[in-house]
This record gives structure tokens, sequence and C-alpha cells, in this order.
């Protein structure tokens, strides 16, 4: 049996995301609505807005276990990216890694997985460890 992947789950979220968006566009550019309907479509919009909410913390945190196995890689290489850095001679290289190192902090203190494995392979790319 397939296995519902990270992407899928933030497809689908993206997708009621923007469902409930058309709702509440449809709900302000039909002014012929009556009340109890348009209070049903505003109930019906606010509980898609919520689902799709789920389905990105659902996202999150299947994508979760990746993003602690590349925080877990970083840990362990970090003090070599420290070393290297006093070592090199190429300053666009010294550049780039620091840039590098900098997007990871922030993608780890945002606490999004799809941001931490991104940046961490970005970083690690950078700098030549092959994951």
């Amino acid at each position: 049996m397939d296995t519902i992947t990270t992407d899928q789950l933030n497809t689908l979220s993206q997708q009621y995301l923007d469902m409930g968006n058309a709702l509440l566009a449809f709900r302000e550019n039909n002014t012929g609505i009556s009340d109890q309907d348009n209070d049903t479509m505003e109930q019906l919009q606010n509980e898609i807005l919520d689902k799709a909410g789920q389905l990105a913390t659902l996202a999150a945190m299947q994508a979760g276990t990746e993003a602690a196995s590349a925080v877990n890689r970083l840990i362990e290489v970090n003090g070599q990216i420290t070393a290297t850095l006093s070592h090199l001679a190429d300053v666009q290289k010294v550049i780039d890694i620091a840039a590098a190192a900098i997007n990871v902090v922030v993608a780890v203190i945002s606490l999004k997985p799809g941001d931490i494995i991104s940046a961490t392979g970005g970083l690690f790319n950078t700098c030549g460890i092959v994951l």
C-alpha cells in the first residue's frame, strides 16, 4: 500500500485553503444569498480552513522525523564546518558557508521541517558534505 507523503499533505492543505478562500469570495460577491445560506456557507468555509490548517500540521509532523535526522547530522558535523572556515583561503567559499549556516539556524528557529531539511541540505552541499 502506498504511503501518504508530506508533499501530498502540503498540496491538499493548500488546495483546501484555496477552497475556503473561494467560498469566502463567493459569499462576498453574491448579495442574493439568504442569511441562513450565508451562515451555513460561513460555517463550512471556516471548517474547510480549519481542516487545511490541520493538514499543514500533519504534514509538518510527518516531515518532523526527517528534519530531526537532518539536525542530528548537522550536530555531528558542525565542528568540522567551523574548523573548515578557519582554514579556507577562498573568501567567497567562506561567505557561502556562513550564509548557508544562517539559513539553517533561521529554518531551525522557524520549526518548519521542510525548511530545516532544505537549509541543512544546502549547507551540506555548500560544504561538500555527502548525506
